[in-house]
């Protein structure tokens, strides 16, 4: 939730993330770059170094038993989660709590990015953060009700 939330990632950009992209040292994650999107290093708030470390040194061994995966979010089943997977979770989570809003991976993106630009941030640098290609993709948060 804290990708979707602090660093308003797609559901494919989790379901691409590898062990290998969490830099708990630098407290970044890197998100490698889509046909729609551009590859980018975000930093993660304080609270999420700790919740990764806690998942990557006790929770991800646990699921995983005896297979070894580079996938970073693994699911019950020691399967890599899909994006479908996280919607639904996302989805499942929130339902009834923001009525009549639904709740998707993809409302939280919207949220996030428009949350910046409200904040006076600058168009490039919430262009970085979201990881639009083009400045026009971005401007169009500018005028969203989320």
């Amino acid at each position: 939730m804290g990708l979707l939330v602090y660093q308003g990632l797609l559901q494919t950009e989790l379901e691409q993330l590898k062990i290998t992209d969490v830099n708990l040292a630098g407290g970044s994650v890197y998100i490698k770059g889509t046909p729609k999107t551009n590859s980018r290093e975000l930093q993660q708030k304080p609270k999420q170094i700790m919740l990764f470390h806690e998942y990557l040194s006790q929770v991800r061994p646990e699921l995983l038993k005896d297979n070894e995966r580079e996938a970073l979010l693994i699911g019950s089943h020691q399967n890599a989660i899909t994006a479908e997977d996280i919607n639904k979770q996302v989805t499942w989570s929130f339902k009834g709590l923001y009525a009549p809003r639904r709740v998707t991976c993809r409302t939280i993106r919207q949220s996030a990015i428009t949350n910046l630009l409200r904040s006076e941030h600058e168009l490039r640098i919430v262009q970085v953060f979201a990881g639009h290609k083009y400045p026009s993709a971005t401007e169009k948060y500018k005028q969203a009700q989320l």
